[in-house]
């Protein structure tokens, strides 16, 4: 109970880190899980951070197999699908599990995979429980792999297995097993905005302009560019209308003209999805994708917008990175 309510509330905000290969939210998934486990157990801190990190591993290692347009066509949520396994390794760990066992976790963590992505198009607050969903069941997966319950090896890879059921890509599995000393937990990035990942660039550009002096009142049209992915993201290609403020945060054009009209990435300026000024203004952007930006995703979150003025003047702004933080910058 206590992950499924701190996953939940941990996401509320939709500020989480990302694991920019697969666009994956560890932490909301995994530190939740680690600290009760620990709590409950009394573990030491060590044990609990090494369930931390393994965690990370298994499942930004494996997270990569989501990067198909087959996943994305079907709507399903990528943290949400994988986090199942991420806790029945990170649970798994803190209970001393077997080799043996463990693997039967990781089977057992695939029957709870959840999620999918209509809460972008609606805007309901089922989004905020499916991490909770998803980190609980990884939990329980390891809990029943201890009293004996059985998981199957190939839960991934098998012919009706996860890969098959989420059109997930065996040829990014089989590539992400590999003996190295690279942490991936060392890789992750914090956004800088509380908005969907693919409007990090457009958080960017709206500072850059903002600084600047541009006003929204001032602005007769403009144009985002971003990567195709981002573009087809449920709710990102949005003009509303917006009824809560989760569609806001979908949004790629609200994301720009809110954070215009605030100057600054605040969660305020998300909940103030009924200001005519920011509507105004969403109204008139539109969102396009670029192939060159296609290229360089998901290593970087490139992005441009131009702005045709009401004086007559066109304004361009590019960024080379989306609006976010890395460990240092956290710090």
């Amino acid at each position: 109970e206590a992950v499924l309510a701190n996953t939940t509330t941990g996401s509320s905000l939709i500020q989480e880190d990302i694991h920019r290969e697969d666009g994956i939210h560890p932490g909301c998934i995994i530190v939740p899980c680690a600290i009760a486990m620990g709590e409950q157990y009394g573990l030491s801190g060590k044990a609990v951070i090494e369930s931390i990190v393994k965690g990370y591993q298994f499942l930004c290692r494996v997270g990569k197999c989501v990067v198909t347009s087959e996943f994305n066509s079907r709507g399903f949520r990528p943290t949400t699908i994988m986090g199942p396994f991420a806790n029945a390794v990170t649970a798994g760990s803190l209970l001393g599990l077997s080799e043996d066992e463990l693997v039967s976790a990781v089977g057992i963590a695939g029957n709870f995979s959840c999620g999918v992505n209509e809460w972008a198009h609606t805007g309901a607050s089922e989004v905020y429980f499916q991490n909770g969903f998803s980190a609980a069941g990884g939990i329980l997966a390891a809990e029943a792999a201890k009293r004996g319950v059985t998981g199957s090896e190939s839960i991934l890879e098998g012919s009706d297995g996860s890969c098959n059921a989420y059109g997930l890509s065996k040829e990014a599995l089989y590539s992400s097993v590999k003996n190295d000393d690279v942490l991936e937990i060392c890789k992750v990035v914090f956004k800088g905005a509380p908005t969907c990942n693919f409007n990090q660039g457009a958080a960017a550009l709206a500072l850059l302009a903002a600084n600047d002096g541009v006003r929204p009142e001032d602005i007769e049209s403009g144009t985002l560019w971003t990567n195709t992915r981002g573009t087809l993201y449920p709710g990102v290609d949005s003009i509303g209308p917006f009824d809560t403020t989760m569609q806001a945060k979908m949004s790629q054009q609200y994301t720009f003209a809110a954070l215009l009209t605030y100057g600054k990435p605040v969660n305020d300026a998300f909940r103030d999805y009924h200001n005519g000024q920011i509507l105004n203004l969403v109204s008139r952007l539109k969102l396009r994708s670029k192939p060159e930006y296609d290229l360089i995703y998901p290593a970087r979150m490139q992005g441009e917008v131009e702005l045709v003025m009401k004086d007559g003047r066109v304004l361009h702004y590019k960024t080379e990175e989306g609006n976010f933080y890395n460990n240092e910058q956290v710090d």
